[in-house]
């Protein structure tokens, strides 16, 4: 009933199973699950790389844009 302890951890305790092989079975358990947060992870930074990236872009865009529109419209008026 506590919030942060998964529902499975109720299972590995349950068997009857001698200490080492509880070890073995939440040694097992733990890989499984830092496999499923390295995949979270590697698909939300596959959606956060883009977005930052077109960010940064028109960022580097209009910094240009600030610097060099000036100078043009300088460069038009002496015409």
């Amino acid at each position: 009933e506590i919030p942060y302890i998964p529902i499975e951890f109720t299972l590995f305790f349950s068997r009857g199973k001698t200490n080492v092989e509880v070890g073995n079975d939440l040694l097992a358990y733990s890989k499984i699950c830092f496999q499923k947060v390295i995949r979270r992870y590697e698909r939300l930074l596959a959606m956060i790389q883009p977005v930052m990236f077109i960010t940064i872009a028109i960022g580097i865009v209009s910094m240009y844009a600030a610097m060099l529109l000036p100078m043009y419209k300088m460069i038009g008026d002496l015409r």
